[in-house]
């Protein structure tokens, strides 16, 4: 594997792991990542994709969005938020 990829690899693991410390991590301070909107899950929940990894999230809005919108998901302690 070259250094390019390797540093590509990297990021992705760094930014994956952004997501879930946010959701472990205050509740009194959220973090905001650019996600892709995928639909929702047979519980109803809203679902997003971020960096290849699919996250279930309560949705904001009164309305859907298309496949592979972009769409901000919003993580703090115990919660993700969709919005648009």
């Amino acid at each position: 594997m070259d250094l390019v990829s390797r540093l590509n690899e990297t990021s992705n693991l760094n930014r994956l792991s952004a997501v879930d410390a946010a959701y472990v991590g205050s509740p009194y301070q959220g973090s905001n990542f650019k996600a892709k909107w995928q639909g929702y899950d047979a519980d109803g929940n809203a679902t997003v994709k971020y960096n290849g990894q699919v996250y279930t999230a309560r949705n904001l809005s009164s309305r859907s969005s298309v496949l592979n919108k972009s769409v901000i998901l919003r993580v703090s302690k115990g919660s993700r938020f969709v919005n648009y």
